[in-house]
Protein backbone atom coordinates (compact mmCIF):
# COMPACT_ATOMS: atom_id res chain seq x y z
CA UNK A 1 0.00 0.00 0.00
CA UNK A 2 1.38 3.29 -1.11
CA UNK A 3 2.01 5.98 2.00
CA UNK A 4 -0.62 8.69 0.24
CA UNK A 5 -3.53 5.85 0.12
CA UNK A 6 -2.44 5.06 3.69
CA UNK A 7 -2.41 8.88 4.67
CA UNK A 8 -6.27 8.83 2.92
CA UNK A 9 -7.26 6.02 5.13
CA UNK A 10 -6.25 7.66 8.16
CA UNK A 11 -7.97 10.61 7.12
CA UNK A 12 -11.66 8.73 6.57
CA UNK A 13 -11.05 6.47 9.32
CA UNK A 14 -10.29 9.86 11.59
CA UNK A 15 -13.47 11.53 9.94
CA UNK A 16 -15.61 8.26 11.14
CA UNK A 17 -13.90 8.10 14.63
CA UNK A 18 -12.41 5.09 14.74
CA UNK A 19 -9.27 5.60 16.90
CA UNK A 20 -8.63 2.25 17.03
CA UNK A 21 -7.97 1.32 13.23
CA UNK A 22 -6.11 4.82 13.09
CA UNK A 23 -3.93 3.72 16.14
CA UNK A 24 -3.23 0.28 14.29
CA UNK A 25 -2.62 2.15 11.32
CA UNK A 26 0.12 4.68 12.88
CA UNK A 27 1.55 1.69 14.81
CA UNK A 28 2.33 -0.25 11.29
CA UNK A 29 3.69 2.68 9.88
CA UNK A 30 6.46 3.29 12.62
CA UNK A 31 7.42 -0.75 12.57
CA UNK A 32 7.59 -0.32 8.54
CA UNK A 33 9.67 2.91 8.51
CA UNK A 34 6.93 4.68 7.21
CA UNK A 35 6.39 8.29 7.91
CA UNK A 36 3.59 10.94 6.75
CA UNK A 37 4.81 14.18 5.45
CA UNK A 38 3.56 16.90 6.87
CA UNK A 39 0.38 18.99 5.20
CA UNK A 40 2.41 22.16 3.30
CA UNK A 41 0.79 24.99 1.44
CA UNK A 42 2.60 27.17 -0.50
CA UNK A 43 1.27 31.10 -1.78
CA UNK A 44 2.82 33.18 -4.05
CA UNK A 45 3.66 36.78 -2.40
CA UNK A 46 5.25 39.62 -3.79
CA UNK A 47 7.58 39.90 -6.81
CA UNK A 48 7.04 36.13 -7.19
CA UNK A 49 8.47 34.74 -3.87
CA UNK A 50 6.92 31.72 -2.78
CA UNK A 51 6.16 31.23 0.72
CA UNK A 52 5.86 28.16 2.28
CA UNK A 53 3.99 26.64 4.98
CA UNK A 54 3.96 23.30 7.37
CA UNK A 55 1.25 22.43 9.11
CA UNK A 56 1.92 23.41 12.96
CA UNK A 57 4.99 25.36 12.28
CA UNK A 58 4.92 28.82 13.23
CA UNK A 59 8.45 29.79 13.02
CA UNK A 60 7.94 32.15 10.19
CA UNK A 61 8.99 35.84 10.56
CA UNK A 62 5.24 37.11 10.78
CA UNK A 63 3.95 33.92 12.98
CA UNK A 64 2.40 35.81 15.60
CA UNK A 65 0.65 38.39 13.00
CA UNK A 66 -0.74 35.39 11.27
CA UNK A 67 -2.03 33.90 14.02
CA UNK A 68 -4.00 36.78 15.33
CA UNK A 69 -5.35 36.84 12.04
CA UNK A 70 -6.47 33.74 12.23
CA UNK A 71 -7.79 34.42 16.00
CA UNK A 72 -9.63 37.49 14.41
CA UNK A 73 -11.37 35.43 11.22
CA UNK A 74 -12.44 32.77 14.49
CA UNK A 75 -13.88 34.97 16.53
CA UNK A 76 -15.70 36.60 13.46
CA UNK A 77 -16.90 32.79 12.59
CA UNK A 78 -18.33 32.48 15.68
CA UNK A 79 -20.06 35.00 15.98
CA UNK A 80 -22.45 34.38 13.28
CA UNK A 81 -22.52 30.80 14.25
CA UNK A 82 -19.44 28.56 12.84
CA UNK A 83 -17.98 25.60 15.41
CA UNK A 84 -14.72 24.26 14.21
CA UNK A 85 -14.95 20.81 13.79
CA UNK A 86 -13.16 18.80 16.43
CA UNK A 87 -13.54 15.31 15.61
CA UNK A 88 -10.55 14.69 13.58
CA UNK A 89 -8.02 15.81 15.79
CA UNK A 90 -6.38 12.88 18.10
CA UNK A 91 -8.62 12.10 20.99
CA UNK A 92 -6.57 12.68 24.12
CA UNK A 93 -5.81 15.94 23.60
CA UNK A 94 -8.24 18.80 25.39
CA UNK A 95 -10.22 21.36 23.41
CA UNK A 96 -7.68 24.42 23.60
CA UNK A 97 -5.06 22.07 21.65
CA UNK A 98 -7.33 20.61 19.25
CA UNK A 99 -8.49 24.31 18.78
CA UNK A 100 -4.40 25.15 18.21
CA UNK A 101 -3.82 22.21 15.54
CA UNK A 102 -7.07 23.26 13.63
CA UNK A 103 -5.97 26.83 13.81
CA UNK A 104 -2.26 26.10 12.13
CA UNK A 105 -3.06 23.75 9.12
CA UNK A 106 -0.45 24.95 6.36
CA UNK A 107 -3.38 25.98 4.44
CA UNK A 108 -4.65 28.44 7.54
CA UNK A 109 -1.25 29.91 8.24
CA UNK A 110 -1.09 31.07 3.61
CA UNK A 111 -4.51 32.34 3.90
CA UNK A 112 -3.22 34.27 6.44
CA UNK A 113 -0.15 35.41 5.61
CA UNK A 114 -1.47 35.99 2.30
CA UNK A 115 -4.55 38.43 3.78
CA UNK A 116 -1.86 39.98 5.95
CA UNK A 117 0.44 40.76 2.17
CA UNK A 118 -2.84 41.86 0.72
CA UNK A 119 -3.38 44.35 3.94
CA UNK A 120 -0.08 45.78 3.34
CA UNK A 121 -0.50 46.42 -0.28
CA UNK A 122 -3.77 48.18 -0.22
CA UNK A 123 -1.83 50.71 3.04
CA UNK A 124 0.73 51.83 0.52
Amino acid sequence: MQLKTISCSLTYMLRWGRWNDVSMERKLMREKGLRKNPGCSWLEAKKGVIEEFFAGDMTHPRSGEMKQVLEDLLYSLKAIGYEPNMNSIAYGVNDEVKRRILITHSDKLALAYGLLSINADCAH
